[in-house]
């Protein structure tokens, strides 16, 4: 699944933008109460995300600002100097801010899929769990150690899930049918890569699952591979 804000997180966010419109409705300012309306909107978007939270409280203080444009607000007098310290200040500290939050989002996601499926993944197919699956049957066929393949899923950055409940993809039950899954064989070993590209920006991360099982003397046994964005 993708990393999503919890609804009451998304909620809150929603509210805070919603006094936006009011106090526009309030002043009748027809066009701030226009662009506070999309403001709300466009806030309960990337609320969603955690990784966009930023931009959404930003986008809350800019309708702020435009919806309490009118309002005359009185401010003690500063000398110039102390004014240029002042906007000297904020912009630094803007910019040192965008740049630690772009770097730890740099550092916190993937932004390619794994090498190891790298080429099946790059395909404009929907589906893309057969080309995976035959990639990696390919480079690590039935009764390859299991240990080998750890390492290349490790060495691509595959992670191991803690209490892993591994859904398989089944068989079609007519050529062009629906994808199916269902409760892989007991036993079953699974590791996840999750990355975001270009598309990911506006459906969440895509996440790779590869499943396996391994026979008594630990060679493979059923190598699977399944993929998930949620907008395709």
């Amino acid at each position: 699944m993708r990393a999503v804000m919890p609804q009451q997180g998304v909620f809150i966010f929603t509210m805070m933008a919603a006094i936006a419109p009011l106090i526009a409705l309030l002043r009748r300012d027809g066009r701030a109460l226009g662009w506070s309306l999309l403001a709300v909107v466009l806030v309960c978007w990337l609320a969603s995300y955690p990784y966009l939270v930023p931009v959404a409280i930003l986008l809350i203080i800019a309708s702020f600002g435009l919806a309490c444009g009118g309002l005359s607000l009185r401010l003690p007098a500063v000398s110039a100097e102390t004014s240029l310290w002042i906007r000297t200040i904020a912009l630094y500290s803007l910019f040192f801010a965008i740049t630690g939050y772009a770097l730890n989002l740099f550092l916190s996601y993937n932004w390619a899929p794994p090498r190891i499926l790298a080429e099946p993944l790059a395909s404009p197919l929907n589906d893309r769990d057969g080309p995976m699956t035959a990639t990696l049957n390919a480079q690590f066929p039935e009764g390859t150690d299991e240990a080998v393949l750890r390492a290349s899923l490790l060495k691509d950055g595959f992670s191991d899930v803690a209490q892993p409940r591994p859904l398989c993809r089944l068989p079609e039950i007519r050529p062009g049918s629906m994808r199916r899954y269902g409760s892989c064989p007991a036993g079953s070993r699974e590791m996840t890569y999750e990355y975001r590209g270009p598309v990911n920006f506006v459906c969440g991360s895509t996440h790779v699952s590869v499943k396996w099982s391994a026979n008594p003397d630990g060679k493979i046994v059923g190598l699977q591979a399944t993929g998930y964005t949620p907008c395709l």
